[in-house]
């Protein structure tokens, strides 16, 4: 079983606390998967959505990195590049970037936070979508992972969600304000 830290359990709490970040976006879970799919609205457009992506280091929550400050990321935007941060005393490696496709697409491969100790295969995908009807570029953020049995991934899937809309919902506010959430 993996080591979950009280930040972490303290941080997954607070989430969950929470009434507008809704835990119902869990599209599959069982003890050895689970399939997570957020999806929000912006004003700007697609390019500017990817590229605002990019700049992790702006948007992402401090309370999610082992650091305590998002300004200790760094998301290189070319295959093979790092979703990394490094701080005084350390570094992790949080994913690496498998695709980009200008002004669309961003697919990543690894495991975030308490998942990384589980040894579990992830795949999270971020996508802009052109303005529809209303103006607005939609965002799609859907993060696959797959593990053993034991991994009981169904347990933590829906606190992950919680990191995850939570994650969604800053970039958002980022791209629209220049701002993210407090």
């Amino acid at each position: 079983m993996s080591k979950i830290t009280a930040r972490t359990i303290l941080s997954l709490m607070v989430l969950a606390a929470v009434p507008s970040l809704s835990l119902a976006d869990v599209e599959r879970a069982s003890v050895d998967s689970f399939l997570l799919v957020e999806q929000a609205d912006t004003s700007v457009s697609a390019s500017a959505a990817v590229a605002g992506f990019g700049q992790i280091d702006k948007w992402w929550s401090a309370k999610h990195t082992y650091s305590g400050t998002s300004k200790a990321l760094r998301l290189t935007l070319a295959a093979g590049g790092c979703f990394c941060e490094r701080w005084k005393g350390g570094t992790v490696e949080h994913a690496r970037v498998l695709l980009v496709i200008n002004g669309k697409t961003i697919r990543l491969t690894g495991a975030l936070g308490p998942l990384q100790s589980m040894a579990v295969d992830a795949v999270l995908d971020f996508t802009a979508t052109a303005p529809a009807d209303n103006g607005k570029t939609t965002l799609r953020l859907s993060y696959l992972v797959n593990g053993a049995t034991a991994s009981e991934l169904d347990k933590i899937a829906p606190a992950v969600d919680g990191v995850l809309k939570d994650a969604l919902q800053r970039l958002v506010q980022y791209l629209d304000t220049g701002k993210p959430l407090d």
